[in-house]
């Protein structure tokens, strides 16, 4: 199956936008293999961020969609057949007149993001899947407690 990455690159945090946000389709099926944080922040500063269930999508117009990395190349299938991830490089994700509205965390990052790092990889059957092509299937990363300068990267499968 085909496994591709999402970066994020000196992105300043915010707790009512995302980071990024996967969306599958009706028929389409990702596992997170791998979250990672790096702090980037000029001080001493405490982050808290979660990888979430997105409980309501998000209304107004719908932020820019990514095209992930394919780790393989020549792979056959397209991360579009399965799904839309939503992010940029650079910047939070805005979802215009609402922000999609997500469950408690399943994962969180906790460190000093003064240069802190944190990475999340999963045991076999601790990965965190998508499906269903809902706003229920959806996953979504954000902060939970500020707004520090961030890179990092999540690295998922298509199934």
């Amino acid at each position: 199956m085909p496994v591709y990455n999402k970066t994020w690159l000196g992105v300043a945090l915010s707790t009512s936008n995302s980071t990024w946000e996967l969306v599958t389709t009706a028929t389409g099926e990702i596992r997170v293999l791998e979250h990672y944080y790096g702090g980037e922040a000029t001080s001493s500063t405490v982050l808290r961020t979660g990888i979430m269930r997105v409980n309501a999508q998000g209304t107004g117009t719908a932020p820019t969609a990514y095209t992930p990395n394919l780790f393989k190349s020549g792979a056959v299938k397209s991360v579009a057949a399965a799904s839309t991830v939503y992010g940029a490089n650079n910047a939070t994700i805005a979802w215009g007149t609402a922000q999609e509205t997500l469950f408690d965390p399943m994962v969180t990052h906790a460190f000093n993001a003064f240069g802190g790092t944190d990475r999340w990889v999963p045991q076999p059957g601790e990965e965190i899947y998508t499906n269903g092509g809902s706003a229920a299937g959806s996953i979504s990363s954000r902060s939970l407690s500020g707004t520090p300068i961030t890179s990092g990267h999540m690295i998922f499968e298509e199934l």
